[in-house]
């Protein structure tokens, strides 16, 4: 997904858009009313993200870093509402 590759910019424009598209995605996703569909996209989401952390590209970790909290924060807060 070329969004991966956004998150890795060095223009912070770029970036930000990437974040919040994936955000965007990954939350249309899970509101799919295919039982197969739920969760796939946010375990991949989560899997690249966390990965991302790790690479060697100038500005990778911080793009990726805020799509993984936008992601974890919204989910967990919404996960929170469900007790």
């Amino acid at each position: 997904m070329e969004l991966y590759t956004e998150l890795a910019s060095n223009d912070a424009d770029q970036r930000l858009k990437a974040a919040n598209e994936l955000i965007r995605k990954v939350v249309a996703a899970s509101k799919s009313t295919e039982p197969a569909e739920q969760g796939l996209d946010l375990a991949y989401a989560l899997k690249r993200l966390t990965k991302g952390l790790s690479s060697d590209r100038e500005s990778a970790r911080l793009g990726f870093s805020i799509a993984l909290t936008e992601v974890s924060t919204l989910f967990f807060i919404v996960a929170l509402s469900l007790c």
